[in-house]
C-alpha cells in the first residue's frame, strides 16, 4: 500500500512538474493578452510595469519576439499598445540583426600625463599616462555615476595606461597634457563593451585614487558624427531600411 501511495505520489509530481514546463513555455513563446491589456491600463503605472515586463520578455526571446511583436501589433485595436509593440518591434529586431549596439559613458576627454601622489622618490621623471575628464554629458552613465570635470582615468577594469618617461625640461610641471593615445585605447575599449555591460573606472581625484563602477548606455549615433559636423556613414540610417525592409517581409 505505501509502494502504492508513494508511486502515485511521484506520478502526479511527474504530471505537476510538466503542466508547469508547458505553461511556463507558453508564456515565453508569446506575451500573455493580460500583459496586452494592462499596457490599455487607465493607470499610468500599470502601463509602465507592463511595458517594463513587456521589454524583459521580448529581450529574454529575441529570436521569435519581433515576430510576436509584429503579430500583438497588427491584432490590437488599442492605439497605445499599438504604439509601444511597434516601438518595441523595432527595438529587438534591430538588435536581432545588429546586436545591442556600443558602450558609451559619455564623456569628452583629452590625453594627459600626471605624478604619481604614491611615488616619493625625489627628481623621478615618471608619470601615470591617463586621460582627463573635460565634460560630463548630463543624463548619461557618466553622470549617474558620479564622474567629474578634471577626474582622470588611468585605467578601466584590467588595463591600466601606464607609465611614461616626461622630458626634464617639462618636470616640473605636476600635470602635462601629451599624447599617449590613451583616450584612443579608452575609447575603443568602452566601444567594445555593450549597452548594460558594466566597467570599472580607475579614477584619481586630486591625490586620491578609487574605483567607479560606470553601466553603460547605447552609444547614440551623434556621437560618431565626423569633426565638421558629418559623419561618413549613419548607422542608423542603415538600421532604419533593415527594419523597413524587415516589415515589409512581414506584411507578405
Amino acid at each position: 500500500m505505501n509502494h502504492m501511495m508513494t508511486g502515485k505520489w511521484y506520478v502526479r509530481r511527474w504530471a505537476l512538474l510538466v503542466l508547469v514546463s508547458v505553461t511556463c513555455t507558453s508564456l515565453d513563446a508569446e506575451p500573455t493578452n493580460a500583459l496586452l491589456d494592462k499596457m490599455n491600463s487607465d493607470e499610468f503605472d500599470v502601463r509602465s510595469k507592463a511595458y517594463a515586463e513587456l521589454k524583459v520578455w521580448a529581450k529574454k526571446n529575441i529570436e521569435s519576439s519581433p515576430e510576436q511583436l509584429h503579430k500583438a501589433w497588427k491584432a490590437s485595436k488599442q492605439p497605445e499598445v499599438k504604439s509601444r509593440c511597434y516601438e518595441l518591434m523595432k527595438d529587438v529586431a534591430i538588435q536581432r540583426r545588429f546586436g545591442k549596439g556600443k558602450g558609451f559613458i559619455g564623456i569628452r576627454m583629452q590625453e594627459i600625463a600626471v605624478a604619481d601622489p604614491g611615488n616619493k622618490e625625489p627628481g623621478n621623471q615618471e608619470k601615470l599616462a591617463g586621460v582627463q575628464i573635460t565634460l560630463v554629458m548630463p543624463d548619461t552613465p557618466g553622470e549617474k555615476a558620479g564622474l567629474k570635470m578634471n577626474d582622470i582615468i588611468l585605467g578601466v577594469d584590467a588595463l591600466n595606461f601606464g607609465k611614461s618617461k616626461i622630458p626634464p625640461a617639462n618636470a616640473r610641471f605636476g600635470f602635462q597634457q601629451i599624447d599617449f593615445g590613451t583616450v584612443t585605447r579608452f575609447g575603443d575599449y568602452i566601444k567594445s563593451k555593450q549597452p548594460d555591460d558594466t566597467v570599472t573606472l580607475h579614477i584619481m581625484r586630486g591625490v586620491k585614487k578609487m574605483d567607479v563602477k560606470v553601466t553603460l548606455m547605447k552609444r547614440p549615433a551623434s556621437a560618431d558624427v565626423g569633426v565638421f559636423g558629418r559623419g561618413t556613414i549613419d548607422p542608423q540610417d542603415e538600421k532604419d531600411r533593415f527594419f523597413e525592409t524587415w516589415l515589409r517581409s512581414m506584411a507578405k
